[in-house]
Order: C-alpha cells, then sequence, then structure tokens
C-alpha cells in the first residue's frame, strides 16, 4: 500500500467502450475486430492495442513503426492523443478531451472508497476460486468466461470458448453485473483496461504521477520501457484475485489481445 495524490477531478465511464461506441468513431472495414462479434453491440471492444488508442491508427498494423520513438514522444502524456488516434477521432467528434486514465485514476475510481481485502462495493475478498462476493461483480474464468465442461470447479473442468459463442460466456454485456459503490460497472473481470502509465515494478515513489519521463516520452521515470499498465483483470483469468483493484499487469503497447479493452476519462470542469 502507499499513499497517492490525485491533483485534478475527472469523469471516467461507467462501462468499459462497446463494440457499437467503437463502430461509431471508427468504421474502417479493415479493422476486424473484436474477437467475440456474437451479440457484440453492448459486448465491450478488445483486441484494440495502446498504440492504437493513442499513439496513431496505424499501429493496428505492427509495433516497430507505431512505438518508434518519435511518435511516442510526440504523443504521449501530457500531450493529447495523437489526432489519428482512435482517441484523437473520438475527441474531434465530440470536442471533448478524452484520454485513458492514470492507473492512479484507475484504481481510485474502482475501489470507489473500499480499503484494502474488500471488493469495489465493500464486500469482503474470500482468496478462494469462486468468491461468492466477487461473482456478482465480474465476469471471468469460473464465472461464465469459459465453459463449464466438468462435474468440479477445477480449471481442468473448464473450455475456452470459441469466438462465435455469445455473451454468456467469454466478455459479458457491459452492465451485467452489480456496480461498484460509485456506480461503475466491470471494473472487476470482463477485459484488462489500458491505463496511460508505462509499468513499474514498483510505483510507490511516483505518488500517483503518471510513469512517463516528462524530459523524455519514451521512458518512464521507473522501470523499462517496454510494457503498459492494465488494470482489472479479465474474462480469461481463473481465479477472482487477478481481478482486485489492486492488481496489475504489463503488455507490449502494441498487442492486440482478446483480453484487453478501455474505458475513457475526461476532465471535470469542461464548457
Amino acid at each position: 500500500m502507499h499513499e497517492v495524490r490525485l491533483t485534478n477531478d475527472y469523469y471516467i465511464g461507467v462501462f468499459q467502450f462497446t463494440q457499437a461506441q467503437w463502430t461509431c468513431v471508427d468504421a474502417n472495414p479493415n479493422h476486424d475486430r473484436p474477437h467475440f462479434k456474437t451479440d457484440g453491440a453492448m459486448r465491450p471492444v478488445e483486441q484494440v492495442s495502446y498504440n492504437e488508442l493513442r499513439l496513431m491508427a496505424s499501429a493496428a498494423s505492427g509495433g516497430s513503426t507505431a512505438a518508434s520513438g518519435e511518435i511516442v514522444r510526440a504523443n504521449s502524456w501530457p500531450n493529447p492523443p495523437a489526432p489519428d488516434s482512435f482517441l484523437g477521432l473520438l475527441n474531434a467528434r465530440t470536442g471533448l478531451d478524452f484520454d485513458l486514465p492514470s492507473e492512479a485514476q484507475w484504481e481510485y475510481a474502482c475501489r470507489a472508497g473500499n480499503g484494502e481485502g474488500r471488493w469495489n462495493d465493500g464486500s469482503p475478498i474470500l482468496y478462494d476460486g469462486t468468491c461468492p462476493n466477487f461473482v456478482r461483480l465480474g465476469r471471468m474464468k469460473r464465472n461464465g468466461g469459459w465453459l463449464h465442461t466438468g462435474s468440479g470447479n477445477y480449471d481442468s473442468d473448464y473450455t475456452e470458448p470459441s469466438s462465435s459463442v455469445g455473451p454468456t460466456n467469454g466478455t459479458a454485456i457491459v452492465g451485467s453485473y452489480a456496480p461498484n459503490s460509485w456506480g461503475l460497472y466491470d471494473m472487476h473481470g470482463n477485459l484488462w483496461e489500458w491505463c496511460l502509465d508505462w509499468f513499474s515494478e514498483d510505483i510507490a515513489a511516483l505518488n500517483g504521477t503518471v510513469n512517463i519521463s516528462l524530459t523524455d516520452a519514451t521512458l518512464p521515470v521507473s522501470g523499462t520501457a517496454s510494457a503498459r499498465v492494465a488494470r482489472g483483470g479479465s474474462w480469461y483469468q481463473p481465479y477472482n484475485f487477478r481481478c482486485r483493484s489492486a492488481q496489475r499487469w504489463n503488455k507490449d503497447p502494441a498487442s492486440r489481445d482478446m483480453e484487453y479493452g478501455f474505458r475513457v476519462v475526461c476532465r471535470a470542469g469542461l464548457d
């Protein structure tokens, strides 16, 4: 545990960004996403990379160009998203300043005032594979993420679903589970959510600031510039404790993965 200081108010998405919302902004037929398409309008969009969300649209084609130093330097926080990135297109369409949350913003919103050893609705975390307090709050492997094909509740009793499965398996329609204490849905499970920061094992000294060097955005303040932070766990995770408020994960920012999606933040006080 460590103390953080958030320096401004912000709005954060009640839901993970949906497939329908994505299509409204990006109608590019060459973007073959998401993995789970059946009954998909209100399922969260996945298989989106950090780079294409914030740095440039062509990041969808790979990481070598999208992750080049000049692109990262020009379009990394605190600079706004690149005009041709997904968030750049969203901002041009709405006239607002949507962005990804920092991991401190994400965790503050996820916890909703609930401390260590608690899920974000205030119920206690029970450290077993099928915590009854968790299964009300989000989708993971053992409460619908995978197909239950056995008689017990061991990992071997589950089979990964196909891409054509409906939202009772794989990803869930956003808002299918109970909200946290502040009315936010699916911050435990469903999809890992991209955050602004570079990943570092130890972030205590940052005091909640974004882990990006303000003198060289290709580098973090602490750690190595090889992975971005993702939070919240996903439908794929076998254990509910991987979906805790404090759980942190690292991922190649060029990666497009069926476990990864996002929600947006926006500064409070806009006209």
